[in-house]
């Protein structure tokens, strides 16, 4: 197995994680809204539906994007290795700028979200805060795993054909 395909194996279990914890977040917010049923907690059902709806969304799409891309890559191996530094290696730097504006979004919402926790004395918005907070924090820590891999994968592209 190829350094390039244990990337693209990386890329698709990420994907399937961010599709476990988005059903997992709906799982308990539909817990939190029927069984608990406090405000506190109807908060937190409310972030963690909303952020859940987008890791769905990025799981599957990823997933199979990440297939896709993976093919192109295997047949640049294939047919023209000049290929991979021309296409390739400017997809990963792109993705890797991403990741940058991934962190500051996820870093600007917690922090909105602890300062209003601590404004508020509503218990919904209250949950609904812990709730952001819990979610940024998987996103935040998901996207750093992935952009440290994305990184490394481009330091072995550039080493190897460039």
């Amino acid at each position: 197995m190829t350094k390039i395909h244990e990337y693209f194996i990386s890329e698709r279990n990420e994907s399937i994680a961010f599709v476990i914890f988005a059903v997992c977040g709906i799982f308990f917010s539909f817990y939190f809204w029927i069984i608990v049923n406090t405000p506190f907690y109807n908060g937190i059902g409310w972030a963690l539906i909303a952020l859940a709806f987008f890791q769905l969304f990025q799981g599957v799409n990823k997933f199979f994007k990440t297939k896709n891309i993976e093919k192109k890559v295997m047949s640049f191996l294939k047919s023209s290795k000049k290929s991979i530094k021309n296409i390739e290696v400017p997809r990963v730097k792109k993705k890797s700028g991403v990741f940058k504006y991934f962190r500051y979004a996820e870093t600007t919402l917690m922090i909105l979200s602890l300062i209003f926790y601590f404004v508020s004395s509503d218990g919904f918005w209250k949950g609904l805060c812990v709730g952001m907070i819990i979610e940024c924090s998987i996103l935040y820590i998901a996207n750093y795993i992935a952009e440290y891999r994305n990184i490394e994968y481009l330091k072995f592209l550039k080493k190897h054909y460039s």
